[in-house]
């Protein structure tokens, strides 16, 4: 058998590898081969200066490369930990309500780990499926959702009150995902609803009951005080209690509040 010697060219565009990963991947085809030649823009240089040049403006550009490729991973970095670790629940969604994303907060809310919350529909976790529905029909039609009521389901059982606000991502005109905000509004709703409560128990109190300010400001008149004094509300928030005290007795007053001042 005869044998002859062959020398075998091989050939990789530049353009393959572009990405980040590239360099890496050129050092390992550069050592399988027995001797390497830049690329044709190259080697078409007349001069060894023009070379010399063409190396150390490719050196510089490849330092601003890496420079700014660290700056680029510093930011991601720490803008994948602001959305993580935010506070505000955050989740994202695929157009048919596949959830592919989901932060911590939002996972602490509903008491879900990542494995059992991501890959599942958002609509079983909302109580009313007409809310859900309508969010997702408004995200595909372009619309923005803002301080949305609705209730969803923790994985205890127990129902959580939330504003949600969520907005889309779309190319051509249709959506691509979704990212939605849920904020926990349960205790806040509780709060208001108590103080709705004493409202009204004041409002229909047979006792005229009356608030004022330090300086003597009315600024809360139940309709047992209009009845006993004959002053509408309206009338009177916001005036000096010292209408309602004679003037021989308006020093009794000011010792009241000098009194409620001192605790």
């Amino acid at each position: 058998v005869n044998q002859y010697p062959l020398a075998l060219l091989c050939a990789y565009p530049m353009r393959l590898f572009a990405d980040q990963s590239g360099g890496m991947s050129v050092l390992q085809i550069c050592h399988s081969h027995t001797r390497v030649v830049p690329a044709e823009s190259f080697s078409k240089l007349d001069s060894a200066e023009e070379q010399l040049l063409a190396v150390t403006t490719l050196q510089q550009k490849a330092l601003a490369l890496e420079a700014e490729i660290a700056a680029r991973q510093r930011t991601e970095r720490e803008l994948a930990d602001f959305v993580e670790n935010a506070l505000e629940g955050l989740h994202k969604i695929a157009p048919d309500g596949t959830i592919v994303w989901a932060n911590s907060a939002e996972l602490k809310l509903l008491g879900y780990s990542a494995a059992e919350y991501l890959g599942r529909n958002i609509a079983e976790f909302h109580v009313d499926q007409a809310v859900i529905q309508e969010i997702l029909n408004r995200l595909r039609t372009g619309q923005e959702i803002y301080n949305l009521p609705a209730r969803l389901l923790q994985k205890q059982g127990t129902e959580v009150q939330v504003l949600i606000h969520s907005s889309g991502y779309y190319e051509d005109g249709q959506l691509v995902y979704a990212r939605s905000f849920s904020r926990d509004v349960t205790e806040s709703l509780k709060a208001e609803r108590e103080r709705a409560l004493l409202a009204a128990i004041v409002g229909s109190s047979d006792d005229a009951i009356i608030s004022k300010t330090l300086d003597g400001t009315i600024t809360s008149w139940n309709r047992a005080a209009e009845r006993l004094f004959g002053y509408t509300a309206s009338e009177i928030i916001g005036s000096s209690i010292v209408l309602l005290i004679p003037a021989e007795r308006i020093d009794e007053e000011r010792e009241i509040i000098e009194k409620i001042a001192r605790g």
